[in-house]
């Protein structure tokens, strides 16, 4: 009998080690008392999930739900085994249906198309790579392509709790020689859960290489740019999930350190040592929870690692991919106020997020409450013993997505990162965003052509160029072209260039023009719509000056800011809003049924709770 109880107590045991708590997928009501910060100061991870205006949804263990039910704060399971569901939608998904369904994403612009590179596939851990089916495609990228990528090499001499070495490897048109040009990395896999991550880096990794030769961008952007790829920072995790789960949905976030008492795993990406341990908000000192930051500042193996590989390094830019929310997060994170060069990040970022609409911003106007001990603010806040790095994190995939895409959502997700990822890449060198901002409607023979120009280039020795030429027959004449050799990182300058019509056009005639920018090294070109149209009417205006034509429905007039005199229509004069406010304003008084084209212009400013409330225009 006492043989039998022991043998039972091992099966128990050998079972434990190789489980995972369950987890279910969860939505909470936001409100006055429930906020995001409240939610964090209990050490639950909230950085990733659905965040909408007034609930939050995401994937809690039965412990964190506990806590829930502890505090009184109210939760509705959505999916109760959501481990369950991640695995048993992506084996029930067809391979087939994915190039049926991979750009069925809301986009405000349409995205880019790329050629899925040849390197490009899919893992044995639900459609997702296992960690060794990541080294291997690194390996395998070197084999192909040995004039453009390094073999894989281990980051000096760290190992994992378990033993393993955290990888990394470069490309280049001259991979092995340190050529002194600017460099960025690109890393993913802090949590161990977001398996989506690795498999961006390496679609982007296999289309540098394999386009080199045939498209002149991405030539100019290896000849002239050391790039450089950690594709998995948390080994020790990312393996567990694969253990526990190897058909995918393993909910495993932190690295696998002992820290004691049968409880294990440092949330890496609160471990950094700029704004280490700041508060008990933005990370946890309980080692139990899913954001406990360890016992210092740079206490685990691989955020040691990731320090000396960017001591020894020159990067510019540090990009660190997670999943999900669809967000752009960047620095300061830990003090909760935008950075120095906030005017540069929101720059680039409006850029980056053209065509995913992703929402930018530091971590308490995306995820609603401030962090410490992150990638990012170390990145970008370290300057003693190395450059200046700006740092981004991409939140990739949105509530639907969860941790574990399903399988026709993986390819979309690389696409919206390969824009990023090319796009990002190209600040190093010299560059300029240019957007037409030109009204769609002319009503005279003669006019201009308005931009938005943008210096998001880091390198300083540039003389832009701006062009206009007519590609429509109708289009008599164009003015001189604009030159600019001295602005200011990130600042919009509002410039134009003149046109002249053809007489005797007709009424909606489109007008096709080409906006270019360039420096001799780079091109980029925007194609502009207008129509011509000589009885233009209001058919509605206001100037807020009085409620004339609007139902107010709990409007006031605020006479303290205006763009034509210092009027506007404000749901509040002053202070601060009621709870639970709900209010509008509208007319009906428009009638465009005698009308070929319209165009709503309007200005707009708001200051509201972030993840709580909204505002818009229908």
């Amino acid at each position: 009998m006492k043989k039998f109880i022991l043998l039972y107590c091992f099966i128990l045991l050998a079972i434990s080690v190789f489980a995972q708590e369950s987890y279910s997928r969860v939505r909470i009501v936001l409100n006055e008392v429930v906020t995001m910060p409240r939610l964090a100061s209990l050490g639950l991870e909230t950085d990733h999930g659905n965040h909408q205006n007034t609930y939050f949804e995401t994937d809690f263990s039965a412990a964190e739900l506990e806590l829930l039910t502890q505090h009184q704060i109210p939760f509705q399971i959505i999916i109760d085994d959501v481990t369950k569901f991640y695995a048993e939608r992506n084996k029930s998904s067809s391979l087939q249906s994915v190039e049926n369904k991979k750009r069925a994403v809301t986009c405000h612009l349409a995205a880019p198309i790329y050629n899925t590179p040849a390197g490009f596939n899919y893992g044995s851990m639900g459609s997702f790579l296992t960690y060794q089916e990541v080294l291997q495609k690194m390996d395998s990228l070197a084999i192909l392509f040995p004039n453009l990528a390094t073999s894989k090499q281990a980051i000096g001499t760290y190992q994992t709790e378990e033993g393993r070495s955290i990888y990394y490897l470069k490309i280049s048109d001259n991979p092995n020689t340190n050529e002194m040009e600017p460099q960025i990395m690109y890393n993913a896999a802090h949590h161990a859960r977001e398996a989506i991550t690795p498999q961006q880096i390496l679609y982007f990794m296999y289309y540098l290489c394999e386009n080199y030769n045939t498209n002149t961008d991405i030539k100019r952007l290896v000849d002239n740019i050391e790039f450089y790829f950690v594709p998995v920072v948390n080994p020790d995790g990312y393996e567990y999930n694969q253990t526990t789960n190897p058909l995918g949905g393993g909910l495993w976030r932190k690295n696998r350190r002992n820290t004691g008492g049968g409880i294990y795993g440092v949330d890496l990406n609160r471990n950094y040592g700029l704004g280490w341990g700041y508060n008990n908000i933005g990370s946890s000192p309980n080692a139990n929870s899913n954001a406990y930051r360890g016992t210092s500042g740079f206490s685990e193996p691989e955020t040691k690692a990731m320090k000396d590989f960017c001591n020894i390094h020159q990067f510019q830019f540090g990009v660190s991919y997670h999943s999900y929310s669809n967000l752009l997060i960047y620095p300061l994170g830990y003090l909760g106020k935008n950075c120095d060069d906030s005017v540069y990040f929101r720059a680039f970022c409006t850029e980056l997020a053209l065509h995913n609409s992703y929402k930018f911003g530091i971590d308490a106007e995306t995820v609603g409450y401030t962090t410490n001990g992150s990638s990012d603010d170390w990145l970008y806040g370290e300057t003693i013993t190395k450059p200046l790095m700006y740092a981004i994190t991409p939140e990739v995939g949105d509530g639907n997505d969860g941790f574990w895409p399903q399988t026709n959502r993986i390819l979309p997700l690389c696409e919206e990162a390969n824009y990023m990822n090319l796009t990002l890449a190209k600040y190093l060198l010299k560059y300029a965003a240019i957007e037409n901002v030109t009204p769609r409607i002319a009503n005279s023979s003669s006019g201009f052509i308005k931009y938005n120009i943008n210096r998001l280039g880091l390198q300083a020795n540039y003389n832009y160029t701006v062009t206009l030429q007519a590609i429509s027959p109708q289009i008599a004449a164009i003015g001189i072209a604009k030159n600019y050799s001295s602005l200011n990182l990130g600042v919009t300058y509002t410039d134009s260039i003149s046109y002249t019509l053809q007489n005797g056009l007709l009424n909606n005639t489109q007008l096709q023009f080409a906006l270019n920018v360039s420096d001799g090294s780079f091109s980029e070109t925007d194609t502009v719509s207008i129509y011509y149209g000589n009885n233009e009417i209001n058919v509605f205006a206001s100037d807020c000056s009085s409620f004339a034509n609007w139902t107010a429905g709990g409007f006031v007039i605020d006479t303290t800011k205006g763009t034509s005199g210092n009027n506007s229509l404000a749901e509040n004069a002053s202070g601060n809003y009621p709870f639970n406010e709900d209010v509008e304003i509208t007319t009906s008084n428009i009638d465009l049924s005698q009308s070929i084209r319209a165009e709503l212009l309007y200005r707009t400013t708001w200051a509201m709770e972030n993840s709580v409330d909204y505002a818009q225009l229908l």
